[in-house]
């Protein structure tokens, strides 16, 4: 009887080491499940890079527009809206337009479906398996991998918007180990509150696999480069690679 002891509690444990978006519908997720999947998952990711440019100074965080902003996009209010200027890295005592203070970016999987989820899940709650809105914003099938930089400073986007777009495009890749980059077809910036978010387009022409093994989004904004590191085989629910 012994020996049966120590298999099922290694088994046990890796049950309750699961996590929650592999073993829960995401109806039944909390708030703060939702909240960190869109922070720090699989699919989102944290950056912090020094900067001498000042960080928003608006005493919310980066806040994503609303559907009524944009009728066909997919997105939904940024729930991290009320973090504040945690979003940016700073403490409560930090002054954000100081300098030299540490900036805080999200780069997000806007299209995979466990991100879609948790946006629905904060945004309309008990409703989010009933809503035909909801609903729309699950089962929409878009054309591009669409990855999110959120938590850009306005100073950072100043200049010609034109020549900032083609720069930005110029130095933006999904990079995979053997085969050739795949570049953006289209970058689009939308405010939030005293910043903005960048939503990279990047074709499904030849799209990722498993066998990618892992992935790098990389971009240069002006005086800051963005690289963040992505294991697909850590993106895959119910056998589905969720992209």
């Amino acid at each position: 009887m012994k020996y049966w002891i120590a298999p099922l509690l290694l088994c046990a444990g890796y049950l309750s080491a699961a996590d929650f978006w592999q073993t829960k519908p995401f109806t039944a997720w909390s708030e703060k499940d939702a909240r960190k999947l869109l922070e720090n998952s699989p699919w989102a990711k944290a950056v912090t890079i020094s900067t001498d440019l000042a960080l928003p100074s608006n005493s919310e965080g980066p806040r994503r527009p609303s559907m009524q902003d944009n009728p066909s996009a997919m997105t939904v209010p940024d729930p991290r809206e009320e973090r504040g200027n945690a979003i940016h890295g700073l403490d409560a005592g930090d002054d954000p337009g100081r300098g030299a203070a540490p900036a805080r970016f999200i780069v997000e999987w806007r299209t995979a479906l466990p991100v879609r989820e948790a946006l629905v899940r904060i945004r309309y709650g008990s409703e989010g398996a009933t809503s035909p809105s909801a609903k729309k914003i699950l089962e929409t099938e878009e054309q591009d991998y669409e990855i999110v930089v959120s938590g850009i400073a306005s100073a950072i986007l100043s200049g010609n918007p034109e020549k900032l777009k083609q720069g930005i495009l110029e130095h933006s890749a999904l990079s995979v180990k053997g085969k050739e980059p795949i570049h953006p077809r289209d970058i689009q910036f939308r405010p939030a509150n005293a910043g903005a978010e960048a939503i990279f387009l990047f074709p499904k022409t030849n799209p990722l696999t498993l066998e990618d093994k892992d992935k790098e989004f990389s971009t240069k904004l002006p005086s800051i480069t963005i690289k963040q590191r992505f294991r697909l085989q850590d993106m895959v629910i119910n056998g589905k690679l969720e992209l």
